[in-house]
């Protein structure tokens, strides 16, 4: 599907890395609103344990994540005011008008290309070193699917900020990056995953690079196809 997405027919030809690989393994939190739950840690630890005896030389690193959330939150809000600019605005949800209000509140900051530029030289000179970064997918467990709707915009800030950090600094690059399933939370019953990235390539050699690493992961530790408990 991504081959035909993309436009690029050898994408659908995905095989193991031919070579040993250099990967960054980084635990650490993406965030100080974001701790990371130690269930998360210890399916990417083992996921590097297996790509290590794969022989990939894998280390374990400090990713240079930004200091400062505004610059990345003022762009998540200014694209919901884009689109609710083109709505009728009367007929959004409060959180969604009060997501928008920030956007235009935020929009000069939104528009600096300055922190963007800073996070994307410091990122592409970590990959000077690597040619994988792995994190884990998510911060903690998916939030409880209740009626987000009803509750506050802060409430739902709260809720999305706190577990799922980790994808947000590639979205704002627009790098390659992948989730791949790493085992199951003993405590909370959900799927576990990591998260691989790679720099973007005009030949689209850094999405052929991702899939290349999930394939070997999905022999190397194969994941179950279906939820505990179901036969089908």
């Amino acid at each position: 599907m991504l081959s035909v997405l993309a436009g690029r027919a050898a994408l659908a030809d995905v095989r193991e890395p031919d070579r040993p690989l250099r990967i960054a393994v980084a635990p650490g939190a993406a965030s100080p609103l974001a701790p990371v739950d130690p269930e998360w840690v210890r399916g990417l630890r083992e996921t590097a344990d297996a790509l290590s005896n794969a022989g990939h030389s894998v280390t374990e690193a400090v990713f240079p994540y930004p200091s400062n959330p505004i610059p990345l939150l003022a762009r998540w809000f200014a694209g919901t005011e884009t689109d609710a600019a083109l709505l009728d605005r009367r007929r959004l949800e409060p959180r969604i008008r009060t997501h928008a209000r920030w956007g235009r509140v935020l929009a000069r900051a939104a528009r600096d290309p300055r922190p963007v530029d800073a996070f994307r030289a410091a990122t592409t000179a970590f990959f000077e070193r690597f040619d994988v970064l792995v994190t884990p997918s998510l911060a903690q467990p998916g939030i409880p699917a209740i009626d987000w709707h009803r509750e506050s915009w802060f409430a739902n800030m709260r809720a999305n900020i706190r577990y799922a950090p980790f994808a947000s600094p590639w979205n704002l690059l627009g790098w390659p990056a992948a989730s791949v399933p790493a085992g199951w939370h003993a405590a909370a019953r959900v799927p576990l995953g990591v998260q691989l990235v790679a720099p973007p390539r005009p030949d689209g050699a850094g999405e052929a690079l991702l899939l290349s690493l999930a394939a070997q992961l999905e022999r190397l530790r194969p994941w179950p196809r279906v939820a505990p408990g179901r036969d089908r």
